[in-house]
C-alpha cells in the first residue's frame, strides 16, 4: 500500500469519525406582538420550536446551547433591524419543545411584504457537536408613518408682490397607519418670501391620529421683487410615532402669486420759465404684468415751493402692462423763483386689473424735478412809461396850436 492510499484512508475514516450531526429544527408556531405589523414598529417575536435531539444533550444552564436569528432575504437585510437577536433557555423540558425570543425593529422606510428569518441553533458538548436550522416568515401589512400638507387657502385669496402679512392655511393630516406627536413645522419659503413675525418661525402639533388633520397659519411678506408666477415653499416636518421612532422629511407646497400692476414715472425733469404758466407733461409708464384701470395723478405741492398748479389732478384712465400714458399739469411758476431743480411730487393712484380678478387699490409716490431758469418780460413798467410819454406828447401837441 503506497503512501498515497493510506492518507487517503486516513482522512476517510477521520471524515466518518467526525462527532457533528446536523438536524432540522422543527417551527411550531410563531407569534408577533403586535400582531398586525407596520413599517416603524419595534416587533417582540416568540417561537416555539422542536427538536427531539435537545433534552438529554444540553446543559442545565444552557450553557452549551447557542440559538440566534438572521435575515433570510434582501427585504429583511435591507428593511430589518434585528435589536436582540438571542436568547438562551436555560432548561430544555423532555420533547425538546420550547419558546425562543427575538426583538426586531422594521424600519420606517419599510415596504410592506414577507420578510423571512432562520434561527440557528448551534450544540456543542464534549463529544457531539450540532448545527440546526429553521425559517419563518414574518409579514409587514401596513406602510409606516406618513404626514402630508396641503395649502387649502390664503388671506387675500390672490397673494400679489408687496403684499404684507399674507395667511397661508396649510392642512396638515396624518395619512399613516399610526398616530405621530411632536411635530415641529419649519418653513422655508422662496426667495423674497420672509415670515411676518420671526425669522426662525416654528409650528408644533401635539399629536395627530390616525386619518385626522389640523390646520395651521403662516403669515408672510411678499417683496415688491417676486416675479408673479408658482413658486414652492418647503416645510421640514420632524415627529416622532408611538414607540418613540424619530422622523423628518421635506415636503413642497406650491405657492402662486400672482400679476399686479407698477405704474413708474419715466420723465425724470421738465423745464420751466419764472412767472409764467408752464406745462408739465409727466409720462407714465406700467411697468407690472397686469393693467392698471382708473388711473389718475395729483400733484403735491408745498406751501414753500414756489410754484402751484391750478388743477392738481388729471385722470388718465387705463393704462396696459407695458404701455404708457402722459399727464399734462399746468404748473404756476414764482417770478422770484430761483433757478435750480425744484422737487414736483406725485401720486398716482390705481385699481387693479378686474379682468384678472384684481379690485385692489394702489398707490405709488413719484418724484421729478422742475428745472427753473430765466423769467418772462414784465411789460407793465414800460407800458406805463410809454403811456406817460404818449401823454406828455398829447399836451405839449395842444399847447402849441
Amino acid at each position: 500500500m503506497n503512501q498515497a492510499t493510506k492518507i487517503y484512508i486516513a482522512a476517510t475514516l477521520l471524515v466518518a469519525l467526525l462527532p457533528v450531526t446536523t438536524a432540522t429544527v422543527n417551527l411550531d408556531s410563531v407569534s408577533y406582538d403586535p400582531a398586525v405589523i407596520t413599517a416603524g414598529d419595534r416587533v417582540n417575536l416568540t417561537v416555539t420550536l422542536t427538536e427531539d435531539i435537545l433534552p438529554n444533550t444540553v446543559a442545565e444552564d444552557g450553557s452549551n446551547l447557542d440559538v440566534y436569528l438572521q435575515g433570510d432575504n434582501k427585504l429583511t437585510e435591507e428593511h430589518i433591524i434585528i435589536e436582540n437577536d438571542r436568547d438562551t433557555p436555560l432548561y430544555i423540558p423532555p420533547g425538546g419543545r420550547w419558546n425562543q425570543r427575538f426583538q426586531v425593529r422594521v424600519q420606517p422606510d419599510a415596504p410592506t411584504g414577507q420578510y423571512d428569518f432562520d434561527v440557528i441553533m448551534n450544540v456543542t458538548d464534549t463529544d457531539k457537536a450540532y448545527t440546526a436550522t429553521g425559517s419563518f416568515t414574518m409579514p409587514v401589512d401596513r406602510e409606516g408613518v406618513d404626514i402630508h400638507g396641503a395649502l387649502v387657502a390664503t388671506e387675500p385669496r390672490d397673494i400679489r408682490p408687496g403684499d404684507d402679512n399674507a395667511a397661508l392655511e396649510i392642512d396638515w393630516t396624518n395619512t399613516g397607519n399610526k398616530p405621530i406627536e411632536d411635530i415641529t413645522v419649519t418653513p422655508r419659503l422662496p426667495d423674497h418670501v420672509e415670515p411676518s413675525y420671526s425669522a426662525d418661525e416654528e409650528h408644533y402639533i401635539n399629536r395627530l391620529d390616525e386619518a385626522k388633520t389640523t390646520t395651521r397659519r403662516v403669515n408672510v411678506d411678499v417683496d415688491d421683487a417676486l416675479k408673479p408666477g408658482r413658486h414652492t415653499a418647503y416645510f421640514t416636518v420632524a415627529y416622532e410615532d408611538q414607540t418613540g421612532n424619530e422622523y423628518e422629511e421635506t415636503m413642497n407646497i406650491p405657492l402662486r402669486i400672482d400679476g399686479k400692476p407698477d405704474l413708474t414715472v419715466v420723465t425724470e425733469a421738465e423745464n420751466t420759465t419764472r412767472g409764467t404758466t408752464n406745462q408739465v407733461r409727466v409720462t407714465i409708464q406700467n411697468t407690472g404684468s397686469q393693467d392698471a384701470e382708473t388711473v389718475s395723478a395729483r400733484t403735491i405741492i408745498e406751501r414753500s415751493q414756489p410754484f402751484s398748479a391750478e388743477d392738481r389732478s388729471v385722470f388718465l384712465g387705463e393704462i396696459q402692462a407695458g404701455e404708457e400714458r402722459t399727464a399734462v399739469f399746468d404748473v404756476n411758476v414764482a417770478s422770484d423763483a430761483t433757478n435750480r431743480d425744484h422737487p414736483l411730487r406725485l401720486q398716482i393712484r390705481a385699481t387693479g386689473d378686474s379682468d384678472e380678478g384684481d379690485h385692489s387699490v394702489y398707490t405709488w409716490n413719484e418724484t421729478l424735478s422742475l428745472t427753473t431758469a430765466g423769467s418772462t418780460t414784465n411789460w407793465l413798467p414800460y407800458l406805463g412809461i410809454l403811456g406817460a410819454l404818449i401823454a406828455i406828447a398829447i399836451y405839449a401837441y395842444r399847447r402849441n396850436t
